[in-house]
């Protein structure tokens, strides 16, 4: 199932899948995602003067299995 196929109609209820305050490993995990399909929202709380803070993953709940075993596969 991909984003297309979800109704245009209907909003897809976002989960948050991963958090990290490691923008390289958000940004891999982010393109591994693409890569497979799977829908992607980043939220970024991070503060750009301390850089503290993290950044969260978001995937629509009728990807979030799918992006699970994806997570594990490469050991995020």
């Amino acid at each position: 199932m991909n984003l297309n196929q979800i109704k245009l109609t209907q909003t897809p209820k976002w989960v948050l899948l991963f958090s990290s305050n490691n923008e390289i490993t958000v940004h891999l995990l982010k393109s591994t995602l693409e890569n497979e399909s799977v829908p992607v929202m980043i939220n970024n709380i991070k503060d750009s003067f301390y850089h503290i803070g993290y950044i969260e993953v978001y995937v629509p709940s009728e990807f979030e299995q799918e992006a699970k075993q994806l997570i594990n596969k490469i050991n995020v």
